[in-house]
């Protein structure tokens, strides 16, 4: 027969599974990414034919880590001295696993040269999906940040000057929800979100694009976020352990009299 410490252990033990939250899982991971490029030179006397551009994709099954990157540069050498140059460069890692992922885009464009001579330009396009199945009602918590700033000679500038569309974006959706964020390229734009998702098939885009032209000037663009998934089980309050323990109490002791009485009548 369980002794009064070995019932109120079990009691605390049982408070304690059912007072602890559990991951949800997801399933049927599909990760599609791809990554492309175009850095041109265009100069007052001799240049290439065409322009220097990179394109790739990659898609990969099931949990684990994801690796992905692309590049592309081009360089003229002038007659008079010096040389013009463009460069571009797109990365894409990714974790997943059975209760969350993490992902993390870099882009990173650059321009070195100045009239006279001839000017450049640099263009990379930076996209991600993460395709997945929630088996349950769950909670999201979704972390991180989104960061894009172009420079010039003087410092942090505005993209628009450069007559190329900068930008970076998330977008979360399935089963009737839908959550979108854009990036403010001049700053730090972080990103904190919770929501409850119903279970089904749901996607994450992200995408990037970074340009600099005309000018010297670079442009650093990333996107890392962090996403943990939970059961959206109803946690009972600690209140509950004090009827539990009542309960395992007074059975015991209940016992004991009875056994008590036995022995009297005997």
């Amino acid at each position: 027969m369980m002794t009064l410490q070995g019932q109120v252990g079990s009691a605390m033990a049982l408070c304690w599974f059912l007072a602890s939250p559990s991951l949800a899982d997801i399933t049927n991971v599909n990760i599609d990414g791809g990554v492309s490029g175009i850095e041109d030179i265009e100069c007052d006397f001799y240049c290439p034919d065409s322009p220097a551009t990179f394109s790739n994709s990659q898609s990969q099954l099931g949990y684990g880590p994801y690796t992905f990157s692309g590049s592309g540069s081009q360089t003229v050498d002038l007659p008079m001295g010096g040389s013009l140059q463009a460069t571009g460069t797109a990365q894409q890692t990714a974790d997943t696993t059975a209760s969350g992922f993490s992902i993390d885009l870099m882009s990173y464009v650059s321009y070195d040269g100045s009239p006279p001579g001839g000017f450049g330009s640099s263009y990379v396009s930076n996209s991600f999906t993460l395709a997945f199945h929630l088996t349950q009602t769950s909670i999201l918590d979704l972390n991180g940040s989104l960061n894009g700033t172009c420079f010039d000679a003087f410092g942090p500038t505005s993209c628009s000057n450069f007559g190329q569309q900068s930008a970076e974006s998330i977008d979360l959706s399935g089963s009737g929800f839908d959550f979108n964020q854009q990036a403010d390229l001049l700053m730090n734009d972080p990103v904190n979100f919770s929501a409850i998702l119903n279970p089904g098939d749901y996607a994450l885009e992200a995408s990037s694009t970074a340009a600099v032209a005309k000018v010297a000037s670079y442009a650093p663009f990333e996107i890392s976020l962090d996403a943990n998934f939970t059961a959206a089980i109803p946690e009972p309050s600690g209140t509950m352990m004090v009827p539990v323990l009542f309960f395992a109490v007074w059975r015991c002791r209940a016992r004991r009299r009875q056994r008590e009485d036995l022995s009297k009548a005997a």
